[in-house]
């Protein structure tokens, strides 16, 4: 299998003559399975190869190979700075161990990993893993909601232990208002009230485990936020059209972009709603979308407008690589996984605005979102029907819309005193 890859004789006979030839057949059959290009398959063959000439040197069995072993090996490695991943992108000459040593593991030839050691009940770490459990089997919270729940929790915790072991019963109300206060100073004025829901969340979590005083919740201070205090960040209908209409790019992944892009700008979906999309979703015959219960666990249907169709058409049957997966929107890089971050709709909203020369305020996926609302407001669409199509848990989370009716407002506004100014 390797020759498909390699033709020059001094390559293939090092690589048929190192410790890792009896397995290369195999792992390139399944990179190539799996639709790696060829260049991805011939980088991770020599560096299968280069891997196993390292063991030699250093005097380590196959047996004995485990992760550390390889995190050793990678450590002199030079990795490239990335913001989102803090020790940096994956050498290119590390690129394929992690599912080379799978395949070792699958054929017996190195141990399965140890399993983790049990996290004792009482500790941080197992606290907030039972509280992570509760969260999303309980509450049914989604997984960003739950990694927003437990980053408050989890700092509270080393605000008040540091590296300690927790004493649960030495948590006071004085360090939940303390740290309330202090983490919602450095939010901005719509945020600041996401620290005391979740704290309060894992305060009435903690008081039915029994490990802290009934009542802690009620030390949370509130903040002071006047509701609805900023107007919906919407684009205008020419400046929506501009971003759709430079966002054509034909390329594979432009065709993918562009599909996502659209059910944002046009139905007013979630990040995340957009990414959990099957095909299973799409009703070609009756033009309809199921939207999957996500954020508000309540499911909807939206109708399947002619420029949606197109798109996601155009990017099936061009642009989406072949997989096994129902997953509409997959990533463009073998093996093809579904996307799963929601920043992946984030970053793409940001390009499309700056493409397009509009520099909107906090830009991102909402912003399409409330576009839609603004839009359906300013048409006469009534709150019941916006909500329907957002799919708002409840009529009070659309009020904020209510500003945008000027010809309503303008009905109701008294007078100023003293006359027209």
């Amino acid at each position: 299998m390797i020759e498909t890859y390699f033709t020059a004789p001094r390559v293939l006979d090092r690589m048929r003559s190192g410790p890792m030839a009896p397995y290369l057949d195999e792992l390139a059959a399944e990179l190539q399975s799996h639709s790696y290009s060829r260049k991805s398959v011939r980088r991770q063959l020599r560096n299968a190869d280069a891997f196993g000439r390292w063991l030699i040197k250093t005097g380590v069995r196959l047996a004995e190979i485990t992760h550390s072993t390889l995190d050793s090996y990678v450590g002199k490695m030079h990795r490239t700075p990335c913001a989102t991943r803090p020790r940096g992108w994956r050498p290119h000459n590390a690129r394929g161990l992690p599912r080379l040593l799978v395949l070792l593991r699958a054929r017996g030839i190195i141990a399965p990993p140890a399993p983790p050691a049990p996290l004792a009940p009482d500790s941080a770490d197992g606290v907030l893993a039972a509280f992570d459990r509760y969260l999303e089997h309980d509450r049914g919270v989604v997984k960003s909601g739950r990694i927003n729940y437990l980053g408050h929790a989890r700092s509270l915790l080393k605000a008040v232990f540091g590296d300690e072991a927790p004493d649960w019963k030495r948590i006071g109300p004085q360090h939940v208002a303390e740290f309330v206060l202090k983490r919602a100073a450095g939010l901005a004025l719509t945020c600041r009230k996401e620290p005391g829901r979740s704290l309060a969340a894992f305060l009435r979590y903690l008081v039915g485990q029994g490990l802290v005083q009934a009542g802690l919740n009620y030390a949370i201070p509130r903040i002071r936020q006047s509701k609805h205090a900023a107007l919906p960040r919407s684009l205008s209908v020419e400046d929506l059209n501009r971003v759709l209409a430079t966002s054509c790019d034909k390329t594979l992944p432009g065709l993918r972009d562009r599909a996502m892009l659209v059910l944002l700008a046009r139905l007013g979906l979630r990040a995340g709603e957009v990414l959990r999309l099957s095909l299973d979703d799409i009703d070609w015959r009756n033009g309809s979308l199921l939207v999957q219960a996500g954020k508000t666990r309540r499911e909807r249907v939206l109708p399947l407008l002619p420029e949606v169709g197109d798109a996601l058409v155009a990017y099936l049957k061009k642009g989406r690589p072949s997989s096994s997966h129902r997953t509409i929107f997959l990533n463009q890089c073998a093996p093809h996984n579904p996307l799963t971050a929601a920043k992946t709709l984030t970053d793409l909203a940001k390009r499309a605005l700056r493409s397009a020369g509009i520099d909107a305020h906090r830009p991102g996926a909402y912003v399409f979102r409330h576009t839609v609302a603004t839009h359906m407001v300013r048409g006469g669409a009534s709150f019941k029907d916006v909500a329907d199509v957002l799919g708002h848990r409840t009529l009070a989370v659309t009020g904020i819309y209510a500003k945008l009716d000027l010809v309503a407002l303008a009905q109701v506004a008294l007078p100023w005193p003293g006359g027209a100014q």
